[in-house]
C-alpha cells in the first residue's frame, strides 16, 4: 500500500473514531456449535474455544447499523487477525455475526444525515471500509458470515466479503443502496459480482429485491443454516487440522487473481461511489429517513 494511501486511512480512523455509538468485538466463540439465531444464548454455553473467534457487530438501538467509531474499531480488529505476532495467529476460523439477532443494517445514516453529507466525507467512509473489508477477506484463516434477522446495504457488502454466509431461516439480504441514492461503496459490488455473475449482480443492485435466504442459498450466495463450528468440519477433536485450513484458504486466494485487479476494481468503486455520496438523490434519501425519525 502506498505510504500516502496508509497515512490517510490512519487519519481517517482517528477522525472516525470520535463519531457515533455501537462496539465491534473480537472475542473467542464457544464450543458449543452456535446457530445464526443463537447468539443471545453464547454467554451460557460452555467454555469457549480459543481457536474459533467471533466478530460482533453491536448497536442495537441502529439494528447494528455501523457508526464511524465502529469502522474504526472493526478495522483494529482486522490488524490484530493479521498480526503474525499476536496471539491470534492460531486463530482457526473468524465467524462474523450481529448481536440481538440483526446481522448488520450497513451505514448509521443517523451519523451519515449529520456528519456524512459531502462526497469528501463518503469517499473517506468507503476508502476506510474497502481497505478493511479487502484485509478481512484476504485473511488466512476461513471466514464465515452468520446472518440472522437483516443484513441491509452496507451489511449486505459485509456478509459479502466474508469467505462464506450461513443464514437462517428468516434472515434476508439486501442491496438498498441505489434506494438511498448511492451504489456500493465498502466492495460489495466486486464480490457480488465473483459470487452470482455480472447479469445477476446488476439486477439485484438495481431492483434492491429483498432476498429471503432460501433465494440467496438459490443464488448461491449463502449455504444452509449450521452451527457455526460445523463450517470448519465437525466440532470439539473432530475440528480440521488449523494448517490444512489455512492451506485452503492460501490455495483459494490464489484464484482471486492478480492483486492489481482488485485494486482497481475497488478504485473505480470508490470514484463512482464518490461521485453518488453527497448528490441530490443521497441528500433527498438522507433527509427523508432523518425526517421520518423525527417525533
Amino acid at each position: 500500500m502506498p505510504l500516502r494511501h496508509a497515512e490517510s486511512l490512519l487519519k481517517i480512523r482517528a477522525k472516525f473514531a470520535q463519531l457515533g455509538s455501537g462496539s465491534v468485538r473480537l472475542h473467542p466463540l464457544s464450543s458449543h456449535a452456535l446457530h445464526p439465531s443463537q447468539e443471545r444464548h453464547a454467554a451460557q454455553a460452555r467454555q469457549p474455544d480459543s481457536r474459533v473467534f467471533g466478530l460482533c457487530i453491536d448497536n442495537p438501538s441502529r439494528r447494528n447499523a455501523v457508526s464511524p467509531a465502529m469502522m474504526t474499531q472493526l478495522a483494529e480488529a482486522v490488524d490484530a487477525l493479521e498480526s503474525p505476532s499476536s496471539h491470534l495467529a492460531s486463530v482457526y476460523g473468524v465467524v462474523v455475526y450481529g448481536a440481538n439477532s440483526t446481522f448488520c443494517s450497513g451505514f448509521d445514516l443517523s451519523v451519515a444525515a449529520a456528519e456524512f453529507t459531502t462526497p469528501a466525507s463518503g469517499l473517506h467512509m468507503s476508502m476506510l471500509m474497502q481497505d478493511t473489508l479487502r484485509r478481512l477477506r484476504r485473511l488466512p484463516v476461513h471466514v464465515v458470515a452468520a446472518v440472522d434477522g437483516y443484513a441491509l446495504g452496507g451489511g449486505a457488502e459485509l456478509a459479502l466479503a466474508c469467505d462464506r454466509r450461513v443464514m437462517g431461516d428468516q434472515a434476508a439480504l439486501q442491496f438498498v443502496q441505489a434506494r438511498m441514492g448511492v451504489s456500493t461503496g465498502w466492495g460489495g459490488t466486486h464480490w457480488l459480482v465473483q459470487t452470482v455473475g455480472r447479469s445477476t449482480a446488476l439486477a439485484l443492485l438495481a431492483s434492491c429485491d429483498r432476498l429471503s435466504a432460501h433465494r440467496c442459498r438459490d443464488l448461491g450466495i449463502a449455504t444452509r443454516a449450521v452451527g457455526m463450528l460445523e463450517e470448519y468440519g465437525g466440532t470439539g477433536d473432530r475440528l480440521v487440522a488449523t494448517e490444512v485450513l489455512r492451506a485452503a484458504k492460501r490455495a483459494v486466494l490464489a484464484t482471486d487473481g492478480d492483486e492489481s485487479v482488485l485494486a482497481s476494481g475497488l478504485e473505480n468503486e470508490r470514484q463512482v461511489f464518490g461521485s453518488v455520496w453527497g448528490g441530490p438523490a443521497n441528500l433527498a434519501a438522507l433527509q427523508s429517513v432523518s425526517s421520518r425519525k423525527k417525533p
